[in-house]
């Protein structure tokens, strides 16, 4: 089961973005298009803790995939918790889960990605991400930008590599 995103606010066709169970690594997954984009951290047999997801949202999609989870510690599916409730994948690529209020109108109860941050692989390989700082990513010591005008345009996806090699031509002469 797939939920998928509207292509913009006022058209309802298939977007970009899809939010589904990925069975294999037993953790929820948004897409873009063929790119992983968010996931919600593995969980303990079966759904009760996702590391960015709440208990409750994570026990009620358990009910909805190919088993569902006891869990003694989360309110039963009827309460009012799941009262009232839906979950939308919008079309900028965040998945919500919403409750209509007592004002009839529908308030966020959960919404991942939040943050920059929150996004897989946000500053590429051997970035740091870190939405405190007034510069979200930063290369780890060592490495410096593969692509330094993508990099200073805000494009961070592309990464970090290595200033300088692990060995020099003459391997023999290396030690450790």
């Amino acid at each position: 089961m797939a939920l998928i995103s509207w292509k913009s606010y006022d058209d309802p066709a298939s977007g970009n973005f899809s939010f589904h169970l990925d069975r294999e690594a037993n953790q929820f997954v948004i897409w873009k298009r063929s790119i992983r984009y968010w996931r919600s951290g593995v969980s303990d047999n079966g759904g009760s803790s996702r590391s960015e997801m709440p208990s409750a949202i994570s026990y009620f999609l358990s009910n909805f995939t190919s088993t569902s989870v006891r869990n003694d510690s989360v309110p039963y599916i009827t309460s009012s918790l799941y009262t009232n409730t839906r979950m939308v994948m919008s079309f900028a690529g965040q998945i919500q889960y919403l409750q209509l209020n007592t004002e009839k109108t529908w308030s966020v109860i959960w919404a991942q990605p939040r943050t920059r941050c929150s996004l897989y692989n946000a500053c590429g390989n051997f970035g740091s991400c870190n939405s405190n700082n007034e510069v979200v990513c930063k290369c780890l010591p060592g490495f410096q930008p593969v692509s330094p005008e993508y990099w200073n345009s805000g494009d961070n996806s592309r990464g970090c590599t290595r200033r300088s090699p692990l060995c020099s031509n003459s391997a023999t002469s290396d030690t450790f």
